[in-house]
């Protein structure tokens, strides 16, 4: 005795390659709409996005005259003590 076939498995059977290649079109055009809107998301922030800053931009002018020394100084009032030829042991007193 042969088996009773329905109509649904006789579509499945005869279309499967097709069926398959629908189906993994449909998931592919969904992954590549994914990945474009997470780019586009990415790229093009919405401007309420942006937080307002509550800490001070600005500097007074002492610290701004400090900071330019810095950057600016040529003297170099450093002083390193490199020993020559010994070894130093930093755990002896």
């Amino acid at each position: 005795m042969s088996k009773r076939t329905s109509s649904t498995e006789k579509f499945i059977k005869n279309n499967s390659s097709f069926i398959f290649i629908v189906v993994a079109a449909l998931g592919m055009s969904v992954v590549i709409w994914l990945n474009y809107q997470v780019y586009y998301n990415a790229t093009n922030p919405p401007e309420e996005s942006f937080a307002s800053s509550s800490t001070p931009t600005s500097f007074d002018k002492t610290t701004e005259s400090k900071l330019d020394s810095l950057h600016t100084r040529e003297d170099h009032d450093y002083n390193i003590n490199i020993p020559s030829n010994q070894r130093v042991n930093p755990f002896s007193e």
